[in-house]
């Protein structure tokens, strides 16, 4: 069952809250007011009818993933109105674990589909689904810093996808044995997807 946040005034003011240490949970206060922000655009009145809406276009494997793009995106542009500072990959990335759980539990509670979800079955092809398709887009129009991405994904990953990403890095031209920083630029050189910086 999705953890419920309870949510302050203004998304774009929350965010802006100091960083302090992670705490027990492994959130910085800024994951939390990220989390704070994403779950009242989710569960406000203006949003909560469109978003019962989509749930229900499509079946949940198609749909889940599509809304909470959907919502990330509204949300990220909030954010931007009101913000100079760029939110971390890895605050959005804890964010997306919570927006999944609620979205499954929104369908389910509004009967959008033809049987009920369960989460502990689901949770992760969704999440997955939703990832590759935020990333990819991310990647594509420069809002997500291909060191960053790498930063905030290569601790969770296993031996064997570390190895898949070194071969597919090698087939890209990256020198073998180079630092992860040097692997992920010259992807990103290669692909025109360095921000901030000439390629």
């Amino acid at each position: 069952m999705a953890t419920k946040v309870q949510v302050q005034e203004d998304p774009r003011e929350v965010v802006q809250e100091e960083v302090k240490p992670n705490d027990a949970e492994g959130m910085t206060q800024k994951d939390k007011a990220y989390l704070t922000g994403l779950m009242k655009m989710l569960h406000s009145k203006e949003t909560s009818k469109d978003v019962v809406g989509m749930l229900g276009s499509a079946p949940p494997e198609t749909s889940v993933p599509e809304t909470a793009l959907q919502v990330f995106q509204m949300f990220d542009g909030e954010i931007q109105k009101g913000s100079k500072e760029e939110t971390p990959l890895q605050t959005k990335l804890h964010g997306a674990v919570y927006l999944i759980q609620d979205l499954i539990e929104i369908g389910n509670s509004a009967g959008v589909w033809d049987q009920e979800v369960i989460a502990e079955e689901s949770f992760g092809e969704y999440l997955k689904t939703f990832l590759q398709t935020y990333i990819q887009k991310g990647l594509e129009d420069g809002s997500v810093d291909p060191v960053e991405l790498q930063e905030a994904v290569e601790p969770l990953m296993d031996e064997q996808q570390k190895a898949d990403g070194m071969s597919a890095g090698a087939a890209l031209g990256v020198p073998e044995g180079a630092g992860i920083d040097t692997a992920m630029e010259t992807y990103a050189s290669k692909k025109g997807l360095m921000r901030g910086r000439a390629v």
